[in-house]
């Protein structure tokens, strides 16, 4: 069996577009019944996405057969990506066909757009937070009154080597909030 081309992958999934256009009207009950968004409930013209598209896909499967490439996927998944890429395409064939007048809320959707750095990103090094650190991000009102902690106060080196000279080997310190 060949391959078939990619233009006769897009006349297919195109036709398959057509074909959910046709099939909507007659099972918007079913849809309903399966959906799990209110917007369902809105005419078939203002919907923005492909509602039912799972059902109408797992009812057509046998169609995909031929077009699919591998048995990696689920033949569903695959059908349904397949026709939710050529619908993304927004053609003027898909425009002017029985989709685009039974979708135009589809049809005439903005694409999302995504920016995405492209330069790599430094690994920066997060400072470790010091006792003096915390204290000043924790209390913004006693730095604007000139109140805040001293810097000489930023550890307990101090408290731990008396302990340690006292002859303490361990302590355990709690915390409560």
């Amino acid at each position: 069996m060949a391959i078939p081309s990619p233009l006769e992958r897009s006349n297919w999934a195109h036709s398959m577009l057509e074909k959910y256009a046709a099939w909507v009207p007659a099972n918007l009950d079913r849809i309903r019944a399966n959906a799990r968004i209110i917007s369902t409930n809105d005419d078939p013209k203002s919907w923005n996405q492909m509602f039912g598209l799972d059902i109408f896909c797992a009812e057509h499967v046998q169609e995909v057969k031929p077009f699919a490439i591998n048995n990696s996927q689920e033949d569903v998944v695959y059908f349904r990506t397949l026709i939710s890429r050529e619908a993304g395409k927004k053609s003027s064939r898909l425009r002017n066909g029985i989709y685009g007048k039974s979708f135009p809320g589809i049809i005439n959707k903005k694409r999302a757009t995504t920016y995405v750095s492209r330069k790599a990103k430094k690994a920066v090094q997060e400072p470790v937070n010091t006792v003096y650190a915390n204290a000043v991000s924790a209390d913004p009102i006693s730095a604007s009154l000139d109140t805040s902690f001293s810097a000489s106060q930023d550890s307990l080196e101090s408290v731990i080597k008396s302990a340690k000279d006292a002859g303490a080997t361990s302590f355990n310190i709690n915390v409560t909030f």
